[in-house]
């Protein structure tokens, strides 16, 4: 099995060690690996298409690596090795964070899944993407934080946040419905912000979004209170 193992060498979380540890236990069980920069690696490019493109970190390296590549994704079978600041791709799949568990997990043969991703704007998301306070607090996040806060950069931008709190009305058409709220949230995994389950009824395989609209967005929102719980 001839394995791409993509990921970022500039992220704030990267550590060449565990790409090692990851590149060695996929040759212990028999694989072929090339090693890929995700901010230029190009499948259409690779003189052997490999027969798995394994991408090492969080939900933003896979975006940026699905991105590039959107339009010959079809061709190739991808997995997601969670070694990021968030990864909700990985943990909806189940990929364990173990590089020996993993790569074993892989070299079975684990069965592949038809995967249906959303275009905002022409560009790609895979398991979500929001409108309003949610999205200003993320896009408020900067490498240098998450280097060296890790999950807790997003707090730090949300508590930023509350100082100037957005008030907007956003519109939503959905299948004809038209809808208005403070936030919009398009997704199709049950997970949101980690560990908090948003949707139970979510699938990843699923060709259909899931839509959550607030009709007021509050600096308390009780979404949150309703993920803990589930």
């Amino acid at each position: 099995m001839r394995v791409a193992l993509v990921y970022n060498p500039s992220a704030g979380n990267f550590c060449p060690h565990d790409i090692a540890r990851l590149d060695a236990a996929f040759a212990r069980h028999g694989a072929i690996v090339s090693r890929h920069d995700s901010l230029n690696y190009r499948l259409d490019e690779q003189a052997t298409p490999p027969d798995l493109v394994c991408i090492s970190g969080g939900d933003g390296t896979v975006r940026t690596v699905m991105c590039a590549n959107a339009a010959v994704a079809h061709t190739a079978t991808f997995c997601v090795h969670p070694s990021g600041t968030i990864n909700l791709i990985a943990r909806e799949a189940g990929y364990p964070r173990n590089p020996e568990d993993f790569a074993r997990t892989m070299s079975k043969g684990r069965r592949a899944r038809a995967h249906f991703g959303g275009q905002v704007n022409g560009l790609s998301f895979l398991c979500c993407a929001t409108i309003g306070p949610d999205s200003r607090a993320v896009a408020a996040v900067s490498d240098r934080l998450k280097q060296r806060f890790g999950r807790l950069a997003y707090v730090m931008a949300f508590v930023r946040l509350l100082r100037r709190w957005p008030r907007e009305v956003i519109d939503v058409t959905i299948d004809g419905d038209r809808r208005r709220g403070e936030g919009v949230m398009i997704f199709k995994a049950r997970y949101y912000a980690g560990p908090f389950v948003l949707d139970r009824k979510a699938d990843m395989a699923s060709d259909r979004f899931r839509v959550l609209i607030l009709p007021r967005a509050r600096q308390t929102p009780p979404l949150w209170r309703r993920a803990r719980a589930a």
